[in-house]
């Protein structure tokens, strides 16, 4: 792959700074990649593209590793951990530093703290991990990780990259809300469990529960605060945790669902 030496197409970051933005000051050009500096470097303040979930910034960055080949590094930040790890589960970029082909290209992505970070290069010259790694060590408030949040959800018989955010809608309708939500498996079959990121107005909470009834799922009692729904083939269980919802869902009899429900919010209520 010929060196694409697009004449340093370099955004002047003084010229399109933004306090809460971390990658307008950062100093792209003097960036390392096993002790190459970079050839190219093109930086975008907030990009537009279809993804749900989009950065607020994103940089491209080329090194040179031969004449003949070059490593292309997209450099994405987002407000924080979580946007930034549901994008990157959203997708399907995991498991981190896997190589996975793309066209004549291969990728390889990390999620850090607030950043997302794409290596592209020949299938012949794989970056080498301690450079991708102390690459993106050198950003500020990178880190490994899941964020917090996510451990508030239990962790056993968690579905291996099973993890995802939902921004403002939940089991297919529209509500005010983001949720953090997992999927889990055990020998009887799969199940979900989602809590809200925020509080949930009971404005809110009784649209959605309109909007669930509307669209076709039946109500199927309630008691201690929860409301069953039974929707196709799956039960739902829906209730509050303090301000916020907990919303359990899957192919199980309600008192399994219950039992679920019960100890999601233990792990919820001990952060």
């Amino acid at each position: 792959m010929k060196v694409v030496l697009f004449a340093l197409c370099i955004v002047a970051l003084t010229g399109c700074k933004n306090d809460s933005i971390i990658l307008s000051s950062v100093q792209l050009r003097l960036l390392q990649y096993s002790g190459l500096r970079p050839v190219a470097v093109f930086y975008e303040l907030n990009p537009v593209d279809s993804m749900e979930l989009r950065p607020n910034a994103r940089a491209h960055v080329d090194f040179s590793l031969s004449p003949e080949d070059t490593l292309h590094v997209v450099i994405e930040e987002f407000s924080g951990p979580v946007d930034a790890y549901a994008s990157w589960m959203n997708r399907g970029l995991g498991p981190e530093r896997v190589p996975r082909i793309n066209g004549n290209v291969v990728e390889q992505s990390i999620w850090s703290g607030r950043w997302i970070f794409i290596f592209s290069s020949p299938p012949h010259r794989l970056p080498r991990l301690e450079a991708m790694d102390s690459l993106v060590m050198s950003f500020p408030e990178s880190g490994g990780g899941l964020p917090p949040e996510f451990l508030t959800l239990p962790l056993k018989q968690r579905i291996p990259q099973g993890a995802s955010v939902q921004k403002g809608t939940l089991l297919g309708r529209d509500i005010v809300a983001d949720f953090l939500c997992q999927r889990y498996q055990d020998e009887i079959g799969p199940w979900t469990i989602a809590r809200s990121l925020s509080s949930v107005s009971e404005g809110e909470l009784s649209k959605f529960l309109v909007a669930l009834q509307a669209t076709g799922a039946q109500p199927d009692g309630n008691d201690s605060g929860r409301t069953y729904w039974i929707e196709s083939n799956f039960r739902i269980v829906i209730g509050r945790v303090g301000a916020g919802l907990l919303v359990v869902w899957g192919m199980r009899d309600r008192p399994a669902l219950i039992e679920r429900w019960n100890e999601a919010k233990r792990t919820f209520q001990s952060e």
